[in-house]
């Protein structure tokens, strides 16, 4: 965004001009989010994951000592979906700031003001502040990203009761074997009957496949042959898996092509894979130990799946909004 976008927006109280552009560097985003709370009439519908709540509990006091005295002098009311985990409950200290609620799953952040203006940052470490983000004043981006917030508010939990569930909190079952990872895989495509949905880190998608004993595309081609959408969302450009889609578009000859989006920029640290079948199955793989291990996580848990189609659609929205979609 240049600095004449960025001073219009700011001066016309974020209503011109009407626009959606990536936001470079902390300076943008941190003048962006306080002007935010600062001209906020009615209040913020906010989703956070784990790693940006952290960051924020760490490196946003400003914003929130300001968001505590609007709150009081106009009677701000905000909402919160987070997710609060072991490793953040104990500096959480917002009660507060708004009503929040917890959720399993989120992935990535975004924020509404208004319901009229729509922010998300790009974390890509622990430590480091956003070095991107996005802003939207596009009403009907806006519009699409709050019709998420309020699914995802309808299945948050009370912050007391996720308190008691990380005091009995015990692990899920997880999958290390690669050939049992692979037969996850081939159960949720050869199953599917509507739609198959991939979110994945380009690197660990190329991991999965690697040992090239899953003949992952002409199984996709097999789904595209009985009328089942496929759509797939990587963190990142990938030329060979462009060419690899366009192919098999062209060669099934049917109406429904593979949908492929490149959201660059829009995910900040990603190191999974994420399949879901029909609504109703899900197959979870993260990297671990520095990339040299998979571990695969299979779930029937339609609160669990929800979740996770709703982050697809948010970052999918986001790709579209941007002109990011490939659909040969």
């Amino acid at each position: 965004m240049d600095v004449y976008t960025l001073n219009q927006i700011k001066e016309s109280r974020k209503y011109r001009p009407i626009t959606t552009e990536v936001i470079h560097g902390w300076d943008q985003i941190a003048e962006l989010s306080i002007n935010a709370v600062e001209i906020c009439d009615k209040g913020f519908d906010s989703v956070w994951d784990a790693q940006f709540t952290t960051f924020l509990l760490n490196n946003f006091k400003e914003g929130f000592s300001i968001g505590r005295k609007r709150m009081k002098t106009r009677g701000i009311e905000s909402r919160f979906v987070i997710e609060l985990t072991q490793e953040n409950i104990d500096t959480f200290d917002l009660y507060d700031l708004g009503e929040f609620r917890h959720l399993d799953g989120i992935r990535g952040n975004f924020g509404i003001m208004d319901s009229r203006c729509y922010m998300m940052y790009i974390l890509l470490t622990d430590n480091q502040p956003p070095a991107q983000g996005v802003f939207s004043n596009f009403k009907p981006l806006v519009e699409k990203q709050q019709k998420l917030f309020e699914q995802l508010w309808s299945m948050g939990i009370s912050l007391p009761s996720r308190i008691k569930e990380l005091e009995h909190q015990s692990d899920n079952f997880i999958i290390t074997n690669p050939d049992e990872i692979e037969n996850e895989i081939i159960y949720l495509i050869e199953q599917s009957r509507k739609e198959i949905l991939v979110f994945s880190s380009i690197r660990v998608l190329n991991k999965v496949f690697a040992k090239g004993n899953i003949t992952f595309l002409a199984r996709l081609a097999n789904s595209i042959k009985k009328d089942i959408r496929i759509k797939i969302l990587v963190d990142c450009f990938d030329e060979q898996w462009v060419r690899n889609i366009d192919s098999l578009n062209k060669a099934t000859n049917k109406s429904n092509h593979i949908q492929l989006g490149f959201a660059t920029e829009l995910v900040g640290k990603f190191e999974e894979t994420i399949i879901i079948s029909d609504n109703k199955y899900m197959f979870q793989i993260k990297s671990t130990n520095n990339g040299d291990q998979l571990e695969g996580a299979y779930s029937e848990e339609k609160h669990r799946i929800f979740v996770q189609e709703i982050m697809f659609e948010k970052y999918w929205n986001e790709v579209q909004s941007l002109s990011g979609i490939s659909t040969p």
